[in-house]
């Protein structure tokens, strides 16, 4: 038969005192957490919009010859993210240096936002990888075959033969799509004359030493002969990976702060509740 132990009136107060501490220094633990994880999420904000802005400038070279944004779509989407979670994180240290409930649960919000957003950005950047080498082969088949040096086209021209000079390939898929271009058989060249022709028979910058007319001959000792869709196949779905990775890991970042702002949400109600208790215990 076990006898229950009675709390003597010194253990009473102990735990008194111990709630009374942990309810009222609670909050301040829980802020302090928040207020660095706000301090990270303003560093991480900039660092997105930084990223995008380098992805625009340094990783955009061919956006003009693809017929497709949601490369550039999800890179927008980035930086505004970006953006909008400097002006959260703000917000974020504010409210919980402040304590102000309903401003925390504005800024839950705006965390939740961002979360879809980046997911959003991954998302599109996924899904684009996906297609990319269908769309870049027809993509760049199409300003081989029908806008390489026609008027109008002169950025799409330039980024070709920038393209083909810089991975050393010739065509999409391989030298031969020059042969159907309006470049060449603007030069009236058919099959029968390709061995004797005064003319280019593919771009110039083709050649393995870019020069005048320096495309007459296609030996692979003079031009290249591999394609383009592979090379920048893999230039550009390299950065994608970046992309979406950039924007689906953002999902255990924002996770931690919706849980430590939920914290300090309800450690700030215990408080209030508990000094509501203290003065009506005075007041009587």
């Amino acid at each position: 038969m076990g006898f229950k132990k009675n709390k003597s009136k010194y253990e009473k107060d102990n735990d008194d005192d111990d709630e009374k501490q942990y309810l009222l220094c609670g909050p301040s633990v829980a802020k302090s957490l928040v207020i660095i994880y706000n301090i990270l999420f303003l560093i991480s904000g900039i660092l997105l919009i930084f990223f995008g802005i380098w992805t625009l400038t340094s990783k955009n070279d061919y956006a003009d010859l693809l017929s497709s944004n949601l490369y550039l779509s999800s890179t927008y989407i980035l930086i505004i993210a970006g953006a909008i979670t400097i002006l959260t994180s703000l917000l974020g240290i504010v409210s919980a240096w402040i304590e102000k409930k309903n401003l925390l649960i504005i800024f839950i919000a705006l965390l939740i936002f961002i979360f879809l957003t980046e997911i959003t950005a991954g998302v599109l950047a996924f899904v684009y990888r996906v297609k990319l080498k269908e769309s870049l082969k027809r993509d760049l088949e199409n300003n081989i075959k029908f806008h390489y040096e026609e008027p109008g086209y002169d950025k799409q021209s330039k980024l070709l033969d920038n393209l083909q000079i810089k991975f050393k390939c010739c065509g999409a898929n391989d030298f031969r799509d020059w042969f159907d271009s309006k470049y060449v058989q603007a030069n009236n060249i058919t099959e029968f004359q390709l061995e004797n022709t005064r003319y280019n028979l593919v771009s110039e910058s083709c050649c393995k030493t870019p020069s005048n007319l320096c495309a007459k001959r296609i030996h692979p000792s003079n031009i290249y002969h591999k394609g383009c869709v592979s090379a920048l196949e893999n230039y550009i779905s390299n950065h994608i990976i970046l992309l979406g990775v950039v924007g689906l890991s953002s999902f255990l970042f924002q996770s931690v702060g919706i849980f430590l702002t939920a914290l300090l949400i309800k450690r700030i109600k215990a408080k209030k509740n508990y000094e509501h208790v203290l003065t009506d215990e005075n007041e009587s």
